[in-house]
């Protein structure tokens, strides 16, 4: 059974959090990095992570998925697996 919890006096517990993940709804292409450039598709997907219950519970996953060139928990992470600060049609800063 996996479970999670969220930190503070408030204790939730989930039998599958990534059940009420929003991002299985939509092209996983959407939360690829390619070529260093933030495409619409990649806007929509940090968009759809800022509205998602998970996104906390997601990038806690960031040391066992291990994120490179790509979008999890609303922060995109480069080759390099290092987050970047992303402009539309700009190459991201290392």
């Amino acid at each position: 059974m996996n479970t999670f919890t969220k930190t503070g006096a408030t204790s939730y517990k989930h039998t599958n959090p990534w059940a009420a993940a929003l991002c299985p709804n939509y092209d996983p292409e959407m939360w690829v990095l390619t070529g260093n450039i933030v495409t619409p598709e990649n806007q929509a997907a940090l968009a759809i992570c800022a509205q998602c219950p998970i996104r906390a519970y997601c990038l806690s996953r960031r040391n066992d998925i291990k994120p490179r060139s790509m979008i999890l928990g609303g922060v995109a992470f480069n080759d390099d697996g290092k987050p970047w600060h992303l402009q539309p049609n700009h190459h991201p800063r290392r």
